[in-house]
């Protein structure tokens, strides 16, 4: 079974709007949780590189000019939507899919915004 950590970037089957692909994700399941010896899904929050197909309030950007960019292993500007936040079976998480991760400056930013998106204060 492959070792998730939390905010681990993967490339995995997933709708998204009216289209059905494998896209990059982030994952976002808390630790504990990916840690339990459990067979459950994997929350997740995709990515998309067009932000003109979203509610740009309820985005998190991850700049290709940050700092941490390189630590994504993305190749551009990228947006992480969180109106799309889904559970993912857990065997769609294979080593050879992994990309990379948010760093912890990225890391706080997207803890931040989905704290507000999910109104927990």
């Amino acid at each position: 079974m492959t070792v998730l950590r939390r905010f681990d970037i993967y490339k995995i089957p997933l709708d998204l709007g009216h289209n059905s692909y494998p896209r990059w994700v982030v994952v976002v399941s808390p630790q504990w949780f990916l840690d339990a010896a459990v067979n459950r899904p994997v929350l997740v929050v995709p990515l998309s590189a067009s932000l003109d197909l979203f509610d740009q309030r309820r985005v998190f950007r991850i700049e290709a000019a940050h700092p941490e960019f390189a630590q994504t292993g993305l190749e551009t500007t990228s947006y992480a939507v969180l109106d799309y936040l889904s559970p993912v079976a857990r065997e769609e998480f294979q080593p050879r899919r992994r990309r990379g991760i948010l760093g912890p400056s990225l890391t706080a930013g997207i803890r931040a915004e989905l704290r507000a998106f999910l109104d927990l204060g």
